[in-house]
């Protein structure tokens, strides 16, 4: 398959990966209301056209959280990469890493942090979820803090899992269920609600 689009993208996923799977990473939550308006406002932005203007030392260099980029890109954290690629995790890093833009590990990650670190040069970010499990959020800010993680992304918007699309045939089965190593090695974190004490527990860290 010849790709020339991003949406060529799109429809190589949904040829390769498992239904369960494909659902999992192209879908929202509920009617998805706010996945149609993400689209439509990422496709109202335009680039600005510029002509008779000499761009020959244009550069797309520029400092986030006091880290030189590349571009102003990062890749956002996608759970589950292992599960969409052997190794997914680590291949996604890697590629990130040879563009010059930050890696973002999520919390539900088949790869474990430990493996991931190593494999680059940048220090990578890693997102964490307000969890009502307070042992796994501190056991998982103290590897992230031991494997060389630069910035926390803390999902805060997240108080209970969303629920899946009825499109999905498989909207009642949790990818994360079916192949859960995660961060933590095993153990398998619930989403709980709050982000108060939680948030100042994380920056003391």
């Amino acid at each position: 398959m010849i790709i020339s689009a991003a949406s060529d993208y799109r429809a190589a996923a949904q040829r390769i990966l498992p239904p369960f799977l494909f659902h999992y990473i192209d879908g929202g939550a509920y009617a998805e209301h706010t996945l149609r308006r993400n689209v439509e406002d990422l496709s109202d932005v335009a680039l600005r056209q510029r002509v008779l203007k000499n761009m020959s030392d244009l550069s797309l260099e520029t400092t986030l959280f006091k880290e030189q980029l590349s571009m102003p890109v990062a890749l956002a954290p996608v759970g589950l990469c292992g599960m969409y690629a052997r190794r997914g995790e680590v291949q996604a890093a890697a590629a990130a890493d040879a563009k010059g833009i930050p890696f973002t590990l999520s919390t539900v990650s088949v790869c474990p942090i430990e493996e991931v670190a190593p494999t680059i040069k940048r220090p990578m970010w890693f997102q964490l979820y307000v969890l009502r499990d307070r042992g796994f959020m501190r056991n998982a800010l103290e590897r992230a803090k031991a494997a060389g993680c630069s910035t926390l992304v803390f999902t805060v918007d997240m108080p209970t899992p969303g629920c899946a699309l009825p499109r999905c045939p498989f909207r009642h089965e949790r990818p994360e269920r079916r192949n859960a190593s995660l961060l933590a090695g095993g153990d398998s974190p619930t989403v709980g609600v709050g982000c108060g004490p939680e948030r100042s527990s994380a920056r003391s860290r």
